[in-house]
């Protein structure tokens, strides 16, 4: 199969076109903007002859990028200039990653991105515009050529392949209701809050003052409306921001569901943009269920997977079940992965709490102070932070502990949202013990538990354990092959 070089569909040529102006979009409007009425043409003409440029190269991008599968190997071949070639043996492939956005969908085609064991932060192939059918060819038979390469065992025949990949098993489809509650309690409105700092950073390149006149003028109207005004305006804006982030978060995890064939996990979200990762079950480094404060009290928790190299960290890659009934959790995990789901955990110690209250009544001052100070008399509402902060603190001694069954470690711990943590001992890459001054005269330890995940890793740490709880902890790591990273600075 595709043992002769292969080109990309022509739509590639539009989708890197688009790409290329979306990066350049701020020098379009320093252009445009920046040269005076009497040098306007000069502007238009720069931008022409860009625009001119960026077409030839994406045609000349197109033409000179090619890929085959040859030898056990998927090989690309692409640059204009400077001809670059890649070579990825088929056995280092760990995930593949299927998407289509708007510009694929209306062509029927999809987007195939290739990871491998250890990349980078990026995918090692991408092939931006192909068709589904030969993408979803190109995804069986790199698995079957994997499973060649890689049986010690008796070679499978060609017929129980067939049939095994027929063997399907919808394990998880996010139902209309759960997809609402997703929306509804995310975190989305930090993408429109990054979205407002990102453009912060163009204030000496673009002519803001002159754009926005009119709207700084209006603001300082508002400055003088006093502080009810500009409080009930900052709440109506936090609310349209909320739904906004509802609709984004909708249209991102609609249709998201998860099945389980021959080894593997497909994942598949997406209303405007589809996206299909495929994950083997081996590659699965820790398991991560995360319940904000909302969610925890409706019930539901959100299921991360933590995969070696993930290209697409932070999304569809990391996201078993977006939101699921903490009831059904221990069931659908258990039936799938090779994890124990464990319900009752060793807690930290009473002593533990002390400092949990000592620590939160610190940061909630450095919070209020400031604000009475600078905001008074309205400044005095935030005293409300303060019990807040010492609940906060108590949930966080609640909350966290750890437990060893055999050969799986369970760590919990809270920031703000509840993080339960499965990791396997082979999959641990280091468990790292420390403690501050303050926690060497209570007794007690930081115990941290690191896993290859991502292009760094994943750390989870637990605060406060008990020194004693903690060394049994290490000394069940320690036992391992001593190739492992082991650390351990109990002072």
């Amino acid at each position: 199969m595709m043992s002769e070089p292969q080109r990309l569909h022509p739509v590639a040529v539009i989708i890197r076109l688009v790409k290329l102006i979306r990066e350049m979009i701020a020098t379009f409007i320093i252009i445009i903007v920046g040269f005076n009425d009497e040098y306007q043409i000069y502007g238009y003409i720069a931008f022409g002859a860009i625009i001119l440029i960026i077409i030839i190269s994406s045609i000349l991008y197109w033409l000179k990028y090619n890929y085959q599968i040859e030898d056990n190997e998927f090989r690309l071949e692409y640059g204009v200039f400077i001809k670059k070639k890649r070579y990825v043996p088929i056995e280092r492939i760990q995930t593949i990653h299927i998407s289509e956005g708007v510009i694929q969908r209306i062509f029927r085609l999809v987007k195939l991105q290739i990871e491998t064991a250890g990349g980078d932060l990026e995918a090692e192939i991408e092939l931006s515009a192909i068709r589904k059918s030969e993408a979803e060819q190109i995804q069986q038979f790199l698995r079957e050529q994997k499973n060649k390469l890689l049986e010690n065992e008796e070679a499978i025949t060609e017929a129980e392949i067939d049939e095994e990949q027929q063997k399907k098993d919808t394990i998880y489809t996010i139902k209309p209701i759960e997809l609402l509650i997703t929306a509804a309690t995310s975190s989305g409105i930090g993408v429109i809050l990054s979205i407002m700092a990102f453009l912060s950073q163009f204030e000496e390149l673009l002519p803001f003052q002159r754009l926005f006149g009119e709207i700084q003028s209006q603001f300082e109207v508002l400055l003088k409306a006093g502080i009810i005004t500009i409080v009930i305006i900052a709440i109506f804006a936090l609310f349209i921001a909320w739904i906004l982030s509802i609709i984004g978060v909708a249209l991102k995890y609609a249709n998201f569901s998860v099945e389980l064939q021959q080894g593997e996990l497909r994942i598949t979200k997406g209303l405007l943009e589809r996206q299909q990762v495929t994950i083997s079950l081996e590659k699965i480094q820790a398991i991560r269920i995360v319940e904000n404060p909302i969610r925890q009290m409706l019930g539901y928790a959100t299921v991360h997977i933590d995969t070696a190299g993930s290209f697409k960290e932070g999304e569809v890659a990391s996201i078993l079940f977006p939101l699921i009934k903490k009831s059904i959790i221990k069931e659908k995990v258990e039936s799938v992965l090779n994890f124990t789901v464990q319900e009752e955990l060793h807690s930290l110690p009473k002593r533990a709490l002390y400092r949990k209250w000592v620590k939160n009544l610190f940061l909630s001052l450095i919070i209020v102070v400031p604000v009475i100070l600078l905001l008074k008399p309205w400044g005095y509402f935030s005293i409300v932070l303060i019990p807040i902060f010492f609940l906060l603190g108590y949930a966080q001694y609640r909350d966290a502990g750890w437990k060893i069954d055999g050969k799986l470690l369970t760590l919990a711990y809270r920031t703000i949202s509840k993080t339960t943590v499965l990791m396997e001992k082979k999959r641990i890459q280091a468990i790292s013990v420390h403690a501050s001054y303050f926690q060497r005269r209570k007794k007690l330890v930081t115990l941290l538990s690191t896993v290859k995940s991502g292009f760094a890793g994943g750390t989870s740490t637990v605060v406060d354990v008990d020194e004693k709880d903690a060394q049994i902890v290490y000394e069940w790591f320690s036992k391992k092959s001593t190739q492992q990273t082991i650390k351990g600075t109990v002072r």
